[in-house]
């Protein structure tokens, strides 16, 4: 019927393949250590993921400029813009800085009322008979 049909088909698997980009990339601290455990999302989609042991993501994505947020419990959230092109693989580097709670040295303390031998439970023998 049509000659052509295993080509349109082709075709149209393979358009779609060619307008992705892949987006990876890597999160770090300011001293360059990769940062694991880290949430990375694409804004406005559902697109995201956690980074590996060495702070490294990867991403399919359209082509076109999205926000990428990045997360962690001890760092500052992190928001940047990235633009991607059509057929091409973009690497980028995030550097997370620290939270204010990081920042500062805290020291916990408290008291306590001292135990007394007269409140602690001693077993009982047992008899063997």
């Amino acid at each position: 019927m049509f000659p052509y049909r295993n080509l349109l088909f082709l075709i149209l698997i393979v358009l779609p393949l060619q307008a992705q980009t892949t987006l990876s990339g890597r999160v770090v601290t300011p001293t360059g250590e990769p940062l694991a455990g880290c949430a990375v999302f694409i804004q406005k989609t559902p697109h995201g993921l956690i980074t590996s042991t060495d702070g490294k993501f990867s991403f399919e994505l359209p082509p076109g400029t999205h926000t990428l947020r990045v997360r962690h419990i001890a760092f500052r959230d992190t928001a940047i813009d990235v633009a991607t092109l059509p057929g091409k693989q973009d690497t980028i580097r995030i550097i997370l800085h620290p939270s204010a709670f990081q920042e500062e040295e805290f020291v916990v303390s408290g008291n306590r009322r001292p135990i007394s031998r007269g409140r602690c439970v001693r077993p009982k023998p047992s008899s063997s008979a």
